[in-house]
């Protein structure tokens, strides 16, 4: 959570810190109550949320997350 990222928002790009989650089993017992666990790190083997404060932009919009210091790709996935 502590690095820094690069992120490719459709034709923009941002550089943040994101928050990265996970939704908790069974949590969505009613509309709009699904709960999440906050992850220190991005797991490779499951799907996860990463939220930052970024422009506005359209639901599923592609994204890109690359490691600033080498530009590795670390992620990929859609805007919510």
């Amino acid at each position: 959570n502590k690095e820094e990222m690069i992120f490719d928002l459709g034709f923009r790009r941002e550089r943040s810190r994101p928050l990265f989650s996970e939704p908790v089993a069974g949590s969505g017992t009613r509309l709009g109550q699904l709960k999440y666990i906050m992850r220190r790190y991005l797991p490779t083997d499951i799907p996860t949320c990463a939220t930052i404060l970024s422009h506005t932009v359209y639901p599923n919009t592609p994204v890109l997350s690359f490691r600033p210091r080498d530009g590795r790709l670390i992620a990929t996935g859609s805007s919510v």
